[in-house]
């Protein structure tokens, strides 16, 4: 989701290319969203992130696997949200 506008046509066919083709044959398929905004306002990129991917269900039901990039350009932040089926080998701090 390209909210500020920087993602191009290309960034956008290889993040679904990843979770359609390389992620598919991942035990419990795997799935890698983005989101792109300005700005977060006053709220923390934490938090933000954090409300987008239970908002949007980031990773597959039952196995709670997602990973969310959030990008605040304005802001200059970026923020990892995974879920916890992930978070023993990709913590949300490792970036």
């Amino acid at each position: 989701m390209d909210k500020a506008g920087v993602l191009n046509q290309q960034t956008v066919e290889e993040v679904t290319q990843i979770n359609e083709s390389d992620l598919s044959k991942v035990t419990g398929h795997l799935e890698i969203a983005v989101i792109t905004v300005k700005t977060t306002g006053d709220e923390a990129i934490e938090d933000y992130a954090q409300e987008q991917a239970q908002k949007y269900h980031i990773g597959r039901k039952g196995w709670n696997n997602g990973v969310l990039f959030v990008i605040a350009t304005k802001d200059r932040k970026v923020r990892m949200e995974t879920g916890y089926g992930v978070e023993d080998v990709l913590p949300d701090d490792y970036i």
